[in-house]
């Protein structure tokens, strides 16, 4: 799979997700209307799929965006404290800046980023390539958790809007009760949002872990070297 296609895929996932979510507000609210469906053909349906999945890549794209520029704001100060908890533990073999600890920890963080990319840069090749590729996957898969998250949590929300909204106008839609169906579609994305939360917080434990210690046992390495060597 070449760069652009994985790319697109990645960026179009949350996208289509949300597209998919929301279909159930659009048949309720009579767009896809009975008329309109007679009048189309397989070539029209064939063009608004192409379409609908043209637009879930820049949709998508935009959640992974917004993910990424939202992610440390919503993390809050006590994660910071708990990530750099982590990080002070597992780098003790790891030399630190005169400044470490002084400067607030977004700052440290990237001084650890820094040092296990600079590092890992200087493995041998097979070592690099796995590690690298190791850490890659962990790190993507994180990101994609996080933003499917967001995905599914902001359709929850929709579904809790249309469902109060349903509840007091139900006779906009096209069917009796359509809010106790945008109910348990809001409960199923909220219960889908959980779930991801779950993963996502697992995978950026799991890169944390992968980073700090395999930066920390470089280290290690390279000071029992130097030891040997200078016996």
């Amino acid at each position: 799979m070449n760069f652009e296609t994985k790319y697109l895929i990645r960026w179009g996932i949350p996208g289509w997700i949300f597209i998919v979510g929301i279909l159930p507000i659009l048949f309720l609210s009579g767009v896809f209307n009975s008329k309109i469906f007679g009048e189309f053909k397989a070539f029209h349906f064939i063009t608004l799929i192409i379409s609908l999945i043209t637009i879930g890549i820049p949709i998508g794209y935009i959640f992974q965006r917004s993910f990424f520029m939202s992610a440390w704001i919503r993390k809050g100060k006590k994660i910071h404290e708990l990530e750099m908890e982590v990080i002070n533990k597992f780098t003790k073999n790891v030399p630190k800046p005169d400044w470490w600890g002084k400067k607030n920890d977004i700052q440290n963080y990237f001084y650890i980023e820094y040092q296990y990319q600079y590092n890992i840069s200087k493995l041998e090749n097979d070592r690099l390539i796995y590690l690298s590729q190791r850490y890659a996957h962990l790190l993507s898969t994180t990101h994609s958790m996080g933003t499917v998250t967001e995905v599914t949590l902001l359709s929850c929300g929709i579904y809790l809007a249309f469902t109060c909204y349903a509840f007091l106008f139900g006779g906009l839609f096209i069917i009796e009760h359509a809010w106790f169906i945008f109910l348990c579609c809001s409960i199923l994305h909220g219960f889908l949002g959980f779930i991801f939360l779950k993963n996502f917080r697992y995978f950026s434990a799991n890169a944390l872990f992968f980073q700090v210690n395999l930066l920390n046992d470089i280290y290690k390495e390279n000071n029992d070297n130097h030891t040997k060597t200078t016996i």
